[in-house]
């Protein structure tokens, strides 16, 4: 029981209503005050992105979220990398954080413009169409061992690959409203399936060569195939390390482990995107493909892969800044 002076009078209330009103005497005010509690994503980005304002909207996140298409994974590491900034991370069971990280990284479903999705498809289209057509070149005339070769690479690369960056674009037609952790899965699992392909392609040159008795990597698009080969695995080590990250935070903190993944899938993405490019230029494609169709194939290849690309660009480049502020 509190007491409560209004001028002469004394009133007494009792102090389970006055929970009700809060310190503002707003019983709104109070249930607002309670959804944040409730929300440690929500309490958090108000705290970190407007802590001197008391009516920050509960909404800000998705609002930043519905205004770019890589926000869907940024904006989580950036309130992650503010909450270790401030120490907040060491508090609470194991069970809670895991649970806050799935609500921060969760994602609103949010619709693509008629442009979007005319991009998203000619994007497609063209993936499937230069694989298919370096597939048909292979075995227009036979089937040896060296036509799996760049069979798979241009199925592991162009449409596996491809799809595996996507996943995580905003823009992308096929996974823009799922679940980051549906993202994250497909992300490994196309990952995982086209380092097979890719795998097994490097197999059939090598053995194929051998039965030949010519030498190995002893042309431009030869060399390049290797490091791209080299330069997958480890991508794919960083990859496996990136998806424990929070586990593995004592090493390294996890924005940094994904800056890193970012960085070297990029590069690696377009080493083979450049392979493939010396492929459709090689002794081998030029005997049965005049220049035009050749260049043709140059500009798809070209496009297809700045329009993959785009997206992890972006998000390396927002993820970079937002480790600078939490750590200068």
């Amino acid at each position: 029981m509190l007491k409560h002076e209004t001028g002469s009078e004394t009133t007494s209330i009792p102090y389970k209503s006055l929970k009700h009103y809060g310190a503002t005497g707003n019983p709104q005010s109070d249930h607002n005050r309670n959804n944040y509690s409730k929300d440690p994503a929500a309490s958090l980005t108000r705290t970190v992105t407007n802590e001197h304002s008391e009516s920050a909207p509960l909404s800000y996140q998705n609002n930043l979220i519905n205004n770019s298409t890589v926000m869907d994974e940024v904006e989580a590491d950036e309130i992650i990398s503010a909450s270790e900034a401030l120490g907040k991370r060491e508090t609470g069971s194991q069970s809670q954080r895991e649970h806050e990280r799935t609500q921060r990284t969760s994602s609103p479903v949010r619709m693509l413009s008629k442009k979007l999705v005319l991009l998203n498809v000619l994007a497609n289209f063209l993936m499937f169409a230069i694989a298919g057509f370096i597939t048909y070149h292979c075995f227009n005339k036979a089937t040896v061992l060296f036509s799996w070769h760049p069979t798979f690479m241009s199925i592991g690369y162009l449409i596996l690959m491809s799809q595996a960056i996507l996943t995580f674009s905003g823009a992308n037609l096929l996974t823009y409203n799922r679940h980051h952790k549906t993202k994250l899965y497909l992300h490994w699992l196309l990952q995982v399936t086209g380092a097979t392909f890719i795998t097994i392609a490097f197999v059939c040159i090598f053995v194929n060569k051998v039965r030949m008795g010519k030498s190995h990597f002893q042309t431009t698009h030869g060399l390049f195939g290797l490091i791209t080969v080299i330069a997958t695995l480890i991508s794919i080590g960083g990859g496996v390390f990136t998806k424990y990250g929070f586990q593995l935070r004592h090493l390294i903190r996890p924005i940094y482990s994904k800056i890193n993944h970012g960085i070297a899938g990029t590069i690696t993405y377009m080493l083979g995107m450049i392979t493939i490019g010396l492929g459709i230029y090689s002794v081998w494609f030029q005997e049965d493909n005049n220049a035009q169709v050749r260049l043709a194939l140059l500009i798809g290849l070209i496009s297809v892969s700045l329009y993959v690309v785009i997206n992890p660009v972006t998000a390396t480049i927002s993820r970079v800044k937002t480790a600078l502020r939490t750590t200068l």
